[in-house]
């Protein structure tokens, strides 16, 4: 299911990461496959590990970078859906 300002999002259970600097690299052992995430990523994922509805996400990570408020939410929404394809997110 696509990722849209409507869904709630958390991190997927069982995933390992480990954080080097301002990055995070995390494994879904299902696929075996490491996603590396940088510092604007890594605060996001920080965010998800309690769940919350996108709209409110695309909020709070504006809020904090002071970005265009509508910029931010497209480009959180391809990150959100990048991390769903990955299978990092659980969306409802």
């Amino acid at each position: 299911m696509p990722v849209n300002p409507d869904s709630t999002v958390t991190r997927t259970a069982g995933l390992m990461s480990t954080r080097l600097h301002n990055e995070i690299y995390v494994l879904n052992p299902v696929r075996d496959k490491y996603t590396g995430l940088d510092d604007i990523g890594l605060r996001v994922w920080d965010l998800l590990e309690a769940t919350m509805r996108v709209d409110s996400l695309c909020d709070q990570v504006a809020k904090e970078y002071q970005g265009d408020p509508q910029q931010i939410r497209t480009d959180l929404m391809e990150f959100l859906n990048e991390l769903d394809t990955e299978g990092l997110l659980e969306v409802q």
